[in-house]
């Protein structure tokens, strides 16, 4: 039998994992949204769509509801992400737009 400070730490490596899971997922999602903000700078569109990012919020809160999560940790979670991946947006589109000078 083990006793509960082995357990503990048992679990906090198990909440490590995760948490090195968190920040991977967070780092893709960077490099996507780098992307798309070079594509948006191509094709003229804007960076914000409240459309859009209402999209995300829905879906990522209909998620926490699925998971038993509360939706103001989501919420909260997401509005941040959504900032951001619009910032990171807003560089790619200022260095798309150093590496392809206009008239």
């Amino acid at each position: 039998m083990t006793s509960d400070g082995d357990d503990l730490e048992a679990i906090r490596t198990r909440i490590a994992n995760v948490d090195a899971r968190i920040v991977q997922a967070v780092a893709q999602r960077m490099r996507l949204s780098s992307k798309i903000g070079h594509t948006k700078s191509m094709k003229g569109i804007e960076i914000e769509s409240k459309e859009v990012e209402r999209i995300v919020l829905q879906r990522a809160c209909d998620r926490a509801a699925e998971l038993g999560l509360e939706q103001e940790l989501v919420e909260r979670i997401f509005e941040l992400l959504i900032e951001y991946s619009k910032r990171q947006q807003r560089r790619e589109v200022g260095d798309a737009s150093h590496r392809h000078p206009g008239p």
